[in-house]
């Protein structure tokens, strides 16, 4: 079994859950503009977000609204590729983050395939199979749940590699845009 890569297309809007670390208020996110593999993001709380199409990868760029951190980053490789999605595919990305007042920092994100794994949703009430995907850096552990039965992610989860804490949890039916 394996999931091909989703077409993303201007006018597609994702509405994000914030049930961790977005304050419990929904947002929705519209895509602006897709050239050359690059997908552009506004939020209606104008933020901003660029990256890659191909979903998993760090962002480009990131932020916009006042008091929100902004930046832009550098993809300087990428080793192997995620899609179409398959349990075992692995992909590494090393970007360097350069934050609005010229910090810098680097980071390795390092990309795997797993599954098939079950995936209960609680609004509305659901389980679905799901490939899982977990991109882990030195700070965060990113993993998505998609199944090859609904376009889109199910599931997101932002986790403290720190803390093991859980700093972000949304469930959707879209793969939105993430820094």
């Amino acid at each position: 079994m394996a999931l091909e890569k989703p077409s993303i297309k201007v006018g597609k809007s994702f509405v994000v859950g914030g049930a961790l670390g977005g304050g419990g208020s929904e947002e929705e996110w519209k895509v602006i503009d897709v050239e050359n593999g690059v997908v552009k993001y506004q939020s209606d709380r104008g933020d901003t977000v660029e990256k890659s199409d191909d979903l998993f990868a760090p962002a480009f760029s990131f932020g916009a609204r006042p008091g929100t951190e902004e930046g832009t980053s550098k993809i300087d490789f990428q080793v192997g590729s995620l899609w179409p999605l398959e349990i075992g595919n692995k992909a590494y990305y090393h970007r360097v983050v350069t934050k609005s007042d010229g910090t810098k920092r680097e980071e390795n994100w390092r990309c795997t395939v797993e599954g098939p794994v079950r995936v209960h949703l609680s609004t509305p009430p659901a389980e679905y199979d799901a490939f899982k995907v977990t991109c882990t850096t030195e700070i965060n552990v990113h993993t998505w749940h998609l199944s090859p039965f609904i376009v889109g992610a199910l599931k997101y989860t932002r986790t403290s590699v720190a803390s093991g804490a859980i700093e972000e949890e949304d469930e959707r039916h879209d793969l939105p845009p993430r820094s």
